[in-house]
């Protein structure tokens, strides 16, 4: 595996059913999921979820191979600024993040948060994620 990236907007803690904030942004989700579902099976026993969530990946995520956020996040404001006054909407008890994920392997990914992506995120009162795993040429 060479180096992948990914960008996803999930918005969590909500008490409703996903398909509610499906509705309220009219924005089709990447997956749902609800609190007590099965995440997966170990030997050590069933990961659940611990809460609702909604989850919007950028497109580019399955079109191509991308190594530069800045392409995910311009695929996001591309895809979020026409709705983000649909945010304002969701239950109150609502948690915005982007989530981002970088896995190293031979090259690190350029990773930039412009001021259109900045304003967007403060504008629909998000938090940003960023996990990164620097993996062996083994792995």
């Amino acid at each position: 595996m060479d180096s992948e990236i990914n960008a996803e907007l999930r918005i969590l803690e909500f008490g409703c059913d996903p398909s509610e904030i499906t509705k309220c942004l009219n924005l089709q989700p990447t997956s749902t999921w609800v609190k007590g579902e099965i995440v997966s099976k170990t030997g050590k026993g069933i990961l659940r979820h611990q809460e609702n969530g909604w989850a919007w990946c950028s497109n580019l995520d399955s079109e191509e191979k991308v190594l530069d956020f800045r392409d995910l996040f311009d695929d996001i404001f591309r895809n979020l600024n026409p709705i983000k006054d649909k945010f304002q909407y969701l239950p109150n008890n609502s948690v915005i993040q982007l989530a981002c994920c970088a896995y190293i392997r031979n090259c690190a990914p350029a990773f930039t948060l412009d001021e259109r992506i900045i304003k967007l995120l403060a504008e629909i009162n998000a938090s940003v994620d960023f996990d990164i795993y620097c993996l062996n040429a083994s792995e």
